[in-house]
């Protein structure tokens, strides 16, 4: 085995930091890359229709939306709104992934609102009135 000097031991310490650094970046960025992934159509579902049953999901102004395709939409509203176009570009691809893997499960929420929308009650609150023990 060949012996290293001083300036040999300190370049393959040097080589191995770096590929050290390159890994450790890549992972975050990855890291970044799965968490971030998709994240309009997390806010959308989570949000509006998924945890409130003939709800909807709402756009950039604040209105009604159809679920369908709602992330694609959401980050398409983050580029013309947002102060931050770099996040909702990047997230823009990934929300159109995961909103046509949700697609057939965004139909029936959409036929499930517009169902609700119908035929279902005012908004009125029913207050009974309840007399006290005699």
């Amino acid at each position: 085995m060949p012996s290293m000097e001083g300036g040999d031991v300190t370049r393959s310490m040097s080589a191995r930091v770096s590929r050290c650094a390159r890994a450790v970046r890549a992972g975050f960025a990855l890291f970044l890359l799965t968490t971030a992934s998709g994240c309009g159509t997390m806010i959308t579902q989570l949000d509006g229709p998924l945890f409130a049953p003939g709800g909807h999901a709402f756009d950039w102004d604040g209105k009604k939306a159809s679920p369908i395709y709602s992330g694609t939409r959401l980050s398409l509203g983050g580029v013309r709104k947002s102060e931050i176009v770099y996040f909702w570009i990047a997230d823009l691809p990934f929300c159109f992934v995961a909103d046509t893997a949700l697609l057939p499960l965004t139909i029936l929420q959409d036929i499930g609102s517009r169902i609700a929308d119908r035929f279902g009650e005012d908004e009125e609150e029913v207050v009974l009135e309840v007399e006290g023990p005699r």
